[in-house]
This record gives structure tokens, C-alpha cells and sequence, in this order.
């Protein structure tokens, strides 16, 4: 009997020691990615338009007014702010034209519901067509 014992354990603790060497190799966990949206909407002479987004993690966002269409010199606003109910009130506002490639806005926010938003400041001769490029990094 106790030599039966002895050679179960001995077995036993060769599987133990075998399965431990043939542990299967780990996946590195890929690096989080900044994420990019666009809001292209229209804006109406003496107009607004603003669009909702969530941040997950405290991080630094930014947008850009990519295209103002036709009249793309033209100063418009541009604004972060927060949502309350269905209102867009902007707490940070840059005055701007568009941008091929600088984002006009850069803001550290905390996690929550925010939103972007464009307004005519009285400039824009017609309805234009534009698009704010929003970066939300990880």
C-alpha cells in the first residue's frame, strides 16, 4: 500500500510539473487607440448645431473644424460643454475659420456626457455644410 502511495504522488507531481512547464504563451494586451468621430451637419444663417458624445476616461479631447462649406474663411464658433437635458451649454468657445489640419479646441475631460457645437457669430452668407472632427484620446 504505502508503496502505491508514494508512486501515485510521485506521478502526480510529475503532471504538476510538466503542465506548469507548457504554459501557453501570454498576448500582449494592445495599446488603447485614440478614437475619432465626425459630426457634419448643416448650419443656418445665424444658426447652431451641436452633437452629444460620451468620455469613458479622463483624457484630453479635441475638435476640429475640418470643413465649413461654401464659405470656408468665414469665423464661426466653436465650443465643448455639457449637457443639460437637451441644451448644449458650451463652458470653452474658440472663435474660428476651418482647419486642414490643427484642432482648434483641446480640453482635459473627465468621465461623463459632453458636446460639441457650432454657431454662425453672424458671419456666414448662406447654409453651409461643415464637419468637426472630435479626437477623444485613451
Amino acid at each position: 500500500m504505502a508503496w502505491s502511495r508514494g508512486y501515485i504522488g510521485a506521478a502526480f507531481l510529475t503532471a504538476l510539473m510538466a503542465g506548469a512547464a507548457c504554459t501557453p504563451p501570454t498576448t500582449p494586451t494592445p495599446e488603447p487607440q485614440a478614437v475619432a468621430t465626425s459630426f457634419a451637419s448643416r448650419l443656418l444663417l445665424n444658426g447652431s448645431a451641436w452633437k452629444s458624445f460620451t468620455q469613458t476616461t479622463t483624457s484630453l479631447v479635441t475638435a476640429r473644424l475640418a470643413v465649413l462649406s461654401p464659405d470656408a474663411e468665414v469665423v464661426v464658433r466653436l465650443g465643448f460643454g455639457t449637457l443639460e437635458g437637451t441644451t448644449c451649454t458650451t463652458t470653452m468657445t474658440v472663435d474660428t475659420a476651418s482647419s486642414d489640419e490643427t484642432p482648434q479646441l483641446s480640453m482635459l475631460l473627465a468621465p461623463g456626457r459632453y458636446c460639441v457645437q457650432i454657431w454662425d457669430i453672424g458671419n456666414i452668407k448662406s447654409i453651409n455644410d461643415f464637419v468637426i472632427i472630435l479626437v477623444q484620446q485613451p
